[in-house]
């Protein structure tokens, strides 16, 4: 009964998650140059990825990097128990689904898999951080979302054994481990905390890509840098009603999340600053009233985090 409950639910948001990647794309790839197709080309991605590397020169905050990389170290490192799902396991089950990962260290802005590929390992991120993402034929980016330590992706294609419905890139130094589509099935099948990791991702999944349909679909281009501000400012509200971003991304960074220009966002950025609603602090952005952010959307139902 588990296992016909858990195939049926995993078809049913597999079908709604590729759904919605592919309106999100289109959409996305519409406000930004009105191309008519993707490349799934590596190459091109991987062209994209390095001139944003090389338009990045500041370097990365003392802070963010300890919270990125030293969190595991020696032993530690090579294990899932820090991945939602495993962690609820025992020590024993944990150490034997271990054993039968690849791990691997990827690099910084090296892309771990491309659109349109035809693999289907599932990944688990052990450390560092990993952006989902897609390009258009003329390198424009349309971003999905950022994925930090205990998160797992990949298994979309795992799931109904078709290409990849997105690029997956290390932001940082990245330690992954990964399994093949099968163990992942075995795996899931054998101890219910994993399935049910992975349903409420995919479920999550579904919420987060039909509220950016949504607002590509219905929304202008202020109102949706507003919303990406406030979906960062989420978990990040301090006392004071404020909240600090830190590091924050770049302003083509949030454009390529809410599908729009860098100019676009550093208008509006300027926009809000002028209202005393941010503050840029260097590599910091700090949010001094989150209610006037809100505000600010009008009568708009809030958007859930991706």
């Amino acid at each position: 009964m588990w296992d016909r409950i858990v195939i049926w639910s995993y078809a049913w948001l597999r079908d709604r998650v590729r759904l919605w990647q592919s309106l999100s794309v289109n959409l996305g790839r519409g406000a930004h140059n009105g191309c008519g197709k993707t490349h799934n080309s590596p190459q091109i991605a991987r062209r994209c990825l390095r001139r944003h590397a090389e338009a990045t020169t500041d370097p990365p905050e003392a802070d963010q990097w300890i919270e990125e990389n030293l969190v595991l170290t020696g032993d530690d490192a090579r294990t899932l128990r820090w991945v939602d799902g495993f962690r609820e396991l025992p020590p024993d089950a944990i150490r034997s689904i271990s054993g039968k990962c690849r791990w691997r260290w990827y690099k910084a802005q090296r892309i771990i898999f491309s659109r349109g590929e035809p693999t289907n390992d599932v990944f688990f991120l052990v450390q560092g951080k990993v952006r989902i993402t897609s390009y258009s034929a003329m390198g424009k980016e349309v971003s999905f979302r950022d994925l930090t330590v205990g998160q797992s992706f990949g298994d979309v294609a795992a799931i109904d054994g078709r290409s990849r419905s997105a690029t997956a890139v290390a932001m940082s130094d990245t330690l992954l481990a990964s399994i093949s589509a099968q163990t992942y099935w075995e795996i899931m099948m054998n101890y219910p905390p994993v399935a049910a990791a992975c349903l409420r991702r995919l479920a999550n999944l579904v919420r987060a890509l039909s509220d950016r349909v949504v607002e590509y679909s219905l929304l202008p281009v202020p109102t949706r840098i507003k919303l990406e501000l406030l979906r960062l400012a989420q978990s990040r509200i301090d006392k004071t009603n404020g909240a600090k971003i830190d590091p924050a991304p770049t302003h083509a960074e949030i454009a390529s999340r809410v599908a729009t220009h860098r100019e676009a966002v550093t208008r509006e950025l300027r926009h809000l600053a002028r209202n005393g609603i941010v503050v840029r602090q260097g590599r910091r952005l700090l949010i001094a009233d989150v209610n006037a952010l809100r505000s600010a959307l009008g009568n708009l139902q809030e958007v859930s985090s991706p």
